[in-house]
């Protein structure tokens, strides 16, 4: 290969990783020329080595055939083309290997087609442990290299089709099996839908009927396992997608199987469908736990199951239900779990998030714990949402707010028309709550905005602003511009909040505010007795 004026395509696939083009194209193609030549290790840049070798080991293959296939095609003989001109590049692979050890214990019939080049992979993995990514139906010899290299296995990724029946071949004793990831997808067509779920899609047992003893972290993607079987019992973090347990013999192998995993401290569940849960499910170890798809699907798994107090809850569910039930199951299991925590609700500020088209509600301890208890409800991006919002909010989040005295108000992302009647749900429901002593605007713009709407409706009903925050003593607005008219008046309604009878806000904090000054000025002319502090953060 020479250089020419248009870079080869491997190049190209190098700066798909977020490369700067400038920083690595003339060393590049410096070392295409010279491939025909030894070149020493020391001249090869560090970073270019290690772009090489973390592309060739830790792609993504499981999200990379959402193309048509012609260009996956052209797709896998780039990257060859590129594996290739890397092996000329890197002329000394043990002195490279000696350096790391787990350059070449990659064995994958995904992206590397040749055997030649498979040949060169065994060659120098030696007694290495391996990592194994297989697609039967592109390579079904794969089966028997699985056979033979078994005992040396300690990551398996096998890419099924939908005939997910002929895969029987995990009956080897794998003794260092460490990760197992099992997906099933056919190739994209139009026509192409998802098989409809029964029992006869499980895997059969004699798929796993191997030895695994030190199998630790499982992935299962579109396929039906039962979870019951002994390989998973001693499993610490499983991930679950895209699967249907709506039929009462799969709900049932489900939770039996969870029950079974008394080690198990990582679960994830994404965009699957659940039947009835109807025992408690004891989860002892269970140290994280991330819920991500409709809200229905999981709200009666969600009430039945049994953590411990300092699990890290993460659930993002869809403002589409098609049973209001499901909201209030919901609601529920906010309630008991928040009530479960061994912290003063009183001592921690909880976070409301506007994203587009989503809302987001927790509490972080801090960087290194990351979110103890962390909701989204996500609007349906294809549908109007079943379950109205003033029903959804209310019901969902009213057990938790109604406990909470302290809250910032964010906003991520720029705000749909449709997203501000959201944060007017949020702030109607927040500002009736009694217990609310200190309330952020964290660039929440929508949730600032909604101030002076609410206030307008309070008033049209003949209501006053004494209704609403009785407790309310602190406010802070953060990165929100403060030099406008109309965002002094703004800032007028939200402090004008008070309780009849009791003494009005007394702190107004100004963090990273353009216009903070004058803000302030204009502020303590108007109240006397406020206390306004500006500063950045």
């Amino acid at each position: 290969m020479s250089a020419t004026a248009n870079p080869p395509s491997w190049i190209d696939t190098v700066f798909q990783l977020g490369v700067k083009r400038s920083a690595l194209l003339q060393q590049l193609i410096l070392l295409d020329r010279q491939h025909n030549e030894v070149i020493p290790i020391g001249q090869l840049p560090a970073e270019v080595l290690s772009l090489i070798f973390h592309y060739l080991i830790n792609r993504d293959w499981s999200t990379t055939w959402n193309v048509q296939r012609s260009v996956q095609y052209r797709r896998s003989e780039s990257e060859l083309e590129f594996v290739v001109t890397a092996s000329h590049i890197c002329h000394r692979w043990r002195e490279i290997a000696l350096q790391d050890p787990t350059l070449w214990t990659l064995w994958s019939t995904f992206e590397f087609r040749s055997n030649l080049w498979l040949q060169k992979v065994k060659e120098r993995t030696q007694s290495s442990l391996l990592t194994f990514r297989i697609a039967l139906y592109l390579k079904p010899s794969g089966i028997a290299a699985l056979k033979t290299h078994a005992s040396c296995i300690r990551t398996l990724e096998v890419g099924l089709d939908d005939t997910i029946t002929t895969i029987t071949h995990l009956d080897n004793p794998l003794p260092h099996l460490e990760s197992l990831s099992i997906f099933s997808f056919a190739p994209p067509s139009s026509s192409y839908r998802r098989q409809s779920w029964s029992s006869d899609s499980l895997l059969p047992e004699t798929t796993f009927s191997g030895n695994a003893p030190c199998l630790s972290t499982v992935s299962i993607i579109s396929v039906l396992v039962d979870l019951r079987l002994p390989i998973f019992v001693n499993v610490v973090n499983l991930s679950i997608s895209d699967i249907r347990l709506d039929l009462e013999d799969l709900a049932r192998h489900f939770t039996e199987g969870l029950k079974a995993m008394r080690r198990l401290e990582s679960l994830t569940l994404s965009h699957s469908v659940l039947g009835e849960v109807t025992h408690t499910i004891p989860l002892p170890e269970l140290r994280q736990l991330k819920i991500k798809g409709r809200l229905h699907p999981f709200s009666k798994l969600l009430t039945k199951l049994r953590t411990t107090p300092t699990c890290s809850i993460h659930l993002t569910f869809s403002i589409k239900s098609d049973d209001p039930v499901g909201a209030e199951l919901m609601g529920e299991y906010i309630a008991r779990t928040t009530e479960d925590y061994p912290i003063d609700l009183a001592e921690t500020r909880w976070a409301i998030t506007l994203n587009h088209k989503s809302l987001e509600i927790g509490y972080r301890m801090n960087q290194l714990e990351g979110p103890r208890f962390f909701l989204m409800l996500q609007r349906s991006r294809h549908s109007k949402p079943t379950l109205p919002l003033h029903i959804a909010i209310p019901t969902l989040l009213a057990p938790l707010l109604s406990r909470i005295p302290s809250y910032e108000l964010c906003q991520n992302s720029d705000m749909h028309k449709k997203s501000v009647l959201m944060a007017s749900e949020i702030v109607e429901l927040l500002f009736e709550q009694r217990t609310v002593t200190s309330i952020g605007f964290n660039g929440a713009i929508a949730f600032f905005e909604a101030v002076p709407h609410l206030v307008r409706h309070a008033q049209s009903g003949g209501r006053t602003f004494n209704v609403y925050l009785p407790s309310l003593r602190t406010v802070q607005l953060k990165n929100i511009p403060m030099n406008t008219p109309e965002a002094k008046e703004k800032t007028v309604h939200v402090l004008k909040l008070r309780a009849e009878g009791g003494s009005p806000i007394q702190v107004v904090d100004l963090v990273s505010c353009d216009g903070a000054m004058l803000m302030a000025k204009s502020l303590r002319e108007e109240f006397k007795d406020l206390d306004v502090g500006v500063r950045n953060s």
